[in-house]
C-alpha cells in the first residue's frame, strides 16, 4: 500500500470524497456533479457494469473515463492477460485497467479537478494507480472528486481508510435522504475550487457556523472537518431549493439482495444490514458495486 503522503504546510488543497453503501448514488452523483462543471479542467473516470449482449447477463465491470475511453476493469471469468488479480469472485485486468485510467490520473497545468469512481478493492490491486492517487491528494495544484465504498460487515480497506483520515480531504456520507443536497452543496464547492476560492461562504454568509440548507432537507454528513475548515458546506445556495433539484440517474432501487466475496447481504431502503427486518416484498436486485 502507498504511504500516505500530506501536502506542505499552508496548502490550500482541498479533496472531495461521497462514500455511502451500494445503490445509494454515488457513481450518480459523481458524474452528475461533474458534468455540471467546466469540462476543459476535469479528466477522470468512472465504472459501469459490463453485461453480455447476448445474454445481457452481468460479467464484469468496465471503466470509462469522461472522454469515453472505455476498458475492462474486471471479468468473473478468468480473464486471459499477463497481469490478472483475483478478488472475490472478480478477476481483474490490470494491463487493459492502468491503459485507460492512468493517463487521467497524470497531473496537467490544464487539469484542475480529477474524479476518480471509485477508489475501491478492484482499482486498488493496481499499485500504479495507488500511487497516482496519493500523489493527487497531496497535490496543491489540483483537487480530487471521487467516491470510496462504505464498510461491509465492519470489514474496511487501508487505503481507503488513509485517504478519509487525511486533513485536506473531506469525506461526506451519502443516503438518499441528503443526496439532492449533497449533489448541490458539492456543484457548489467544486466549483469555488476550480475558480481559485479557498475560503468559506461567500459574502455575509461567512460567520464561522455555516448556514441552514433549505427547510426539509438534510445536508451531507461531513467526517473530518478540518478538510474542509471554513468552506461552508451546509451554505444556503442563492436562488437554489434542494426540493427542485432532484439529480437525474439516481437509483430507483433502494431495497433489494445481493452477492459480495463474502456470501450475501440484504439492502434496506439503501443501507446493508446483515439480516432482514422481516419478510419484505423485495423490488429486486440492486445494480451496484458488488466486489467485496
Amino acid at each position: 500500500m502507498s504511504e500516505v503522503v500530506l501536502p506542505p504546510a499552508g496548502s490550500t488543497n482541498v479533496n472531495v470524497f461521497v462514500t455511502g453503501q451500494p445503490g445509494v448514488g454515488k457513481t450518480s452523483l459523481v458524474l452528475n456533479v461533474a458534468g455540471k462543471l467546466p469540462q476543459h479542467l476535469i479528466a477522470g473516470f468512472y465504472t459501469v457494469e459490463a453485461r453480455s449482449p447476448e445474454t445481457n447477463e452481468k460479467i464484469g465491470y468496465d471503466v470509462v473515463t469522461l472522454t469515453g475511453e472505455t476498458a475492462p476493469l474486471c471479468r468473473v471469468k478468468k480473464w486471459q492477460g499477463n497481469r490478472v488479480e483475483k478478488v472475490g469472485k472478480f478477476y481483474v485486468a490490470l494491463d487493459e485497467f492502468e491503459k485507460v485510467v492512468m493517463p487521467t490520473l497524470t497531473p496537467s497545468p490544464n487539469i484542475k479537478l480529477h474524479v476518480i469512481d471509485e477508489v475501491g478493492r478492484l482499482e486498488l490491486c493496481s499499485r500504479p494507480f495507488q500511487d497516482a492517487v496519493t500523489a493527487l491528494l497531496a497535490s496543491p495544484d489540483t483537487v480530487v472528486f471521487g467516491s470510496l465504498p462504505a464498510p461491509r460487515y465492519r470489514h474496511t480497506i487501508d487505503f481507503v481508510e488513509d485517504i478519509k483520515q487525511r486533513p485536506d480531504t473531506a469525506v461526506l456520507t451519502l443516503n438518499k435522504n441528503n443526496r439532492d443536497a449533497t449533489a448541490i452543496q458539492v456543484e457548489s464547492l467544486l466549483s469555488r475550487l476550480l475558480n481559485g476560492d479557498h475560503t468559506g461562504a461567500s459574502g455575509s454568509q461567512q460567520t464561522g457556523q455555516p448556514p441552514s440548507l433549505p427547510h426539509g432537507t438534510e445536508g451531507p454528513a461531513v467526517s473530518n472537518h478540518s478538510a474542509v475548515g471554513g468552506l461552508g458546506f451546509h451554505q444556503h445556495i442563492d436562488g437554489a431549493d434542494a426540493g427542485d433539484h432532484h439529480l437525474a440517474g439516481w437509483p430507483e432501487e433502494d431495497e433489494g439482495e445481493g452477492e459480495t466475496s463474502e456470501g450475501t447481504y440484504t439492502f434496506v431502503e439503501g443501507v446493508m444490514v446483515d439480516e432482514p427486518p422481516g419478510p419484505p416484498d423485495w423490488i429486486g436486485p440492486s445494480e451496484h458495486r458488488d466486489d467485496a
